[in-house]
């Protein structure tokens, strides 16, 4: 049962590392198209600031020197209840270490749905009469993603309609606007989520029942 129990835990840890990679990939790529036409270095300065400390992350996870380093700066930040999740995240990473093929599809599949939902969003948009180019979708989503993962609120919300509404406003989007599409791509996830919820507990079921 630990065993598995492991597995499991360390599968979720890369799938959410690879999940953030490609958000990080994403961003930078959509900045160096859009930041002519964006002009505002704050978001320049967001994303790229995001990616160092992913990169940083990244070393710590795969340097064991790099790790202690990171280790130590978290104790004595007083954020030692963080070297635990660190050290999962290493263990996650070396269980995998040789699944080259794995990590890859895990990336790829991590690229398409990141860039399905940001395509989601635009549509919303678009729904909306926005006028927000794709581009921006790929450069301002990505950060508001990163905000909502801050753990002050039940799956982001609330925190994540604020980074709308703050970073599109620097492409024109009034508030209110903002505010729809975030509330209304969070509905559309919150259904889809819920139907496979029960598409999972259906076959759970149906499984029970053959077994018996």
């Amino acid at each position: 049962m630990t065993r598995g129990h492991d597995a499991a835990i360390a599968s979720i840890m890369v799938d959410r590392l690879a999940g953030f990679a490609a958000l990080i990939l994403i961003a930078v790529g959509s900045l160096a198209f859009a930041y002519g036409t964006l002009g505002d270095p704050q978001i320049a300065v967001l994303i790229l600031g995001v990616a160092a400390l992913f990169t940083l992350l990244m070393f710590a996870l795969v340097n064991n020197r790099v790790k202690d380093l990171v280790a130590s700066l978290l104790h004595f930040a007083g954020l030692g209840r963080f070297e635990t999740k660190l050290q999962g995240l290493v263990d996650a990473l070396h269980r995998y270490r040789r699944h080259y093929w794995a990590l890859g599809q895990a990336f790829l599949l991590s690229v398409l749905l990141q860039v399905l939902i940001m395509v989601t969003y635009y549509l919303i948009g678009v729904g909306l009469n926005l006028g927000v180019p794709l581009v921006y979708f790929f450069v301002l989503i990505p950060l508001t993603t990163v905000v909502a993962m801050l753990p002050v609120s039940v799956a982001g919300l609330g925190v994540r309609e604020a980074g709308v509404i703050y970073f599109f406003a620097k492409v024109g989007v009034g508030a209110g606007a903002a505010l729809g599409m975030s509330l209304v791509c969070f509905s559309l996830t919150l259904i889809v989520s819920s139907l496979g919820g029960l598409v999972f507990l259906f076959d759970r079921h149906a499984a029970k029942r053959a077994a018996d």
